[in-house]
């Protein structure tokens, strides 16, 4: 069998797999009491006047159903294989070459997300998380492992992901609170009682402030008695040095000095 022949054989076969597809679809549409669509190219092959009645093949019904099933069976598989975090192979070239890419926040009240969509397979894809007020970003999470700890993060587009940005509220000083509540206080009273108050809350600032500073001079009290200690230390270590130096010298002189005297005393 030449290259020719196996062509128009492999283009038969591809034909008749065509029909017979079609034909399941006709019958899957009869089945469940669709009506059938027909081509702009299809003409009655019998008389309008007369009607046919199709006879049932039992083997075909079977063959049918058994189609049904499989199909069930494929979107079934696809749907767990989508929950378990997954890759899923798409039905036809098309929906193969992109992926969807979902963002959401957590919590709702804490930010928003940009860059979510359907992406071309290995394109590149660009997510941006913006924290709303009161909110600092955390980082980006995918079925709970750590994607990213920056705002604006960028990937290849791999396969089907559903990604969460994640925010925390920021928490208030304790003295801002304080502060806060001592404002909220003297808004509610009387206006001698506010000036009353004002001036109490003014002196127990003052107060704060003063102690403060006799903390901070304390501190740098401290801080210089540390350096006169490490300045004594070190020229105290200076000296011991120097003195060593000169005994030192001292000795050596003292060797050469000897060994002259024996020098002459042999000469």
């Amino acid at each position: 069998m030449d290259i020719e022949e196996m062509k128009i054989k492999e283009d038969g076969t591809s034909q008749e797999k065509t029909e017979e597809i079609k034909t399941m679809e006709k019958d899957i549409a009869r089945l469940e009491g669709k009506e059938v669509k027909k081509s702009p190219d299809f003409k009655e092959k019998t008389p309008k006047k007369e009607e046919v009645k199709e006879e049932k093949d039992p083997l075909r019904e079977e063959k049918v159903k058994k189609f049904i099933k499989e199909i069930e069976e494929s979107k079934r598989k696809k749907a767990e294989a989508i929950k378990k975090g997954k890759e899923v192979k798409k039905d036809s070239p098309e929906e193969a070459d992109f992926f969807n890419i979902s963002l959401s926040v957590n919590p709702k009240e804490g930010g928003t997300v940009e860059g979510g969509g359907k992406y071309k397979q290995n394109s590149t894809v660009k997510i941006t998380a913006k924290a709303n007020e009161k909110y600092n970003f955390v980082n980006w999470t995918e079925d709970g492992s750590l994607v990213a700890d920056q705002e604006t993060h960028a990937f290849i587009a791999k396969k089907d992901s559903s990604l969460i940005a994640s925010f925390k509220e920021i928490q208030e000083k304790p003295e801002e609170k304080e502060t806060l509540k001592e404002e909220a206080v003297i808004k509610e009273e009387k206006p001698e009682e506010k000036e009353e108050k004002a001036k109490s809350l003014e002196e127990e600032k003052r107060e704060r402030e003063a102690k403060k500073e006799q903390e901070e001079e304390e501190k740098k009290r401290r801080e210089e008695e540390r350096q006169e200690r490490e300045r004594k230390e070190q020229e105290q270590r200076e000296e011991e040095e120097k003195k060593k130096r000169e005994e030192e010298e001292k000795k050596r002189r003292e060797e050469e000095e000897k060994k002259r005297r024996e020098e002459e005393e042999k000469k």
